[in-house]
């Protein structure tokens, strides 16, 4: 357990580090505000300068998958932000590997990835440290969720038996937990108690930085669901936690 919470120590600095390095003095120049000549779908969209942004704590079906929503997310962020002036926040980081600025986009008073998630069109998805606002879309999400909107009404939140059937795709997954193992990865919440042909979440020590997985451990015979892309293979399925907000104890009366 020492040797992890180094580990994980030592990973979170050197991510800092290298993309610190990378940018530079980027900061500097990051614009505050911009005219959208395009949107890309439903949580990326282009500038008239010709910077692309990704939308900050939320993740939408992607287009090029042809994903069910998909193309209700691009017609809502096109009708929100098409042609408008938007305004950027930034979190601690600002740009991904891609070099896309990373913000949560506001038109007026109006935080257009809030109102993506209360539609029911995306999930809600951080990457640490980046977790500014990180509450407010939670609730966001669990009222759209509670009023079964969009992604919530269909396929709304699936069973571990149906995993196949979404596999690649980003799913709300509800299930009781039967088993929990870790390796030097990261720790395994299964649905099934047999080792083979099994199915669960995946929440790896790299994306949980910070955060203490020890609670997690005792979960056997509670209800969870979680929220995150589903990965299949020839004998289990499972599905890739990447956030504590992608994960959610339930009560017993839930």
């Amino acid at each position: 357990m020492f040797l992890k919470k180094v580990f994980n120590f030592v990973l979170f600095f050197s991510l800092i580090l290298s993309l610190s390095l990378g940018c530079g003095g980027c900061s500097r120049s990051l614009p505050k505000s911009g005219l959208v000549k395009w949107v890309i779908d439903g949580d990326t969209i282009v500038l008239e300068s010709g910077e692309k942004v990704r939308y900050l704590g939320i993740d939408t079906p992607e287009m090029t998958s042809n994903q069910v929503w998909a193309k209700e997310a691009w017609e809502y962020n096109r009708k929100l932000v098409g042609g408008k002036r938007v305004y950027l926040e930034y979190d601690q980081i600002k740009r991904d590997r891609y070099n896309r600025l990373l913000a949560f986009v506001w038109v007026g008073k109006e935080m257009v990835n809030k109102k993506l998630v209360r539609k029911g069109l995306a999930y809600v998805y951080y990457i640490f440290p980046n977790e500014k606002h990180a509450n407010q879309l939670v609730r966001a999400q669990d009222e759209a969720m509670r009023d079964k909107v969009g992604l919530w009404r269909y396929p709304g939140v699936v069973s571990p038996g149906t995993l196949r059937d979404w596999d690649d795709y980003t799913r709300a997954v509800k299930g009781k937990i039967c088993r929990v193992f870790s390796t030097g990865k990261g720790i395994y919440l299964l649905f099934t108690c047999s080792p083979e042909n099994w199915a669960g979440f995946y929440l790896p020590y790299s994306r949980f930085v910070g955060v203490d997985l020890e609670r997690y451990r005792n979960l056997m015979g509670r209800s969870v669901i979680g929220v995150g892309k589903v990965r299949c293979s020839r004998d289990h399925c499972r599905v890739l936690i990447l956030d504590r907000y992608q994960i959610k104890i339930l009560k017993k009366e839930d």
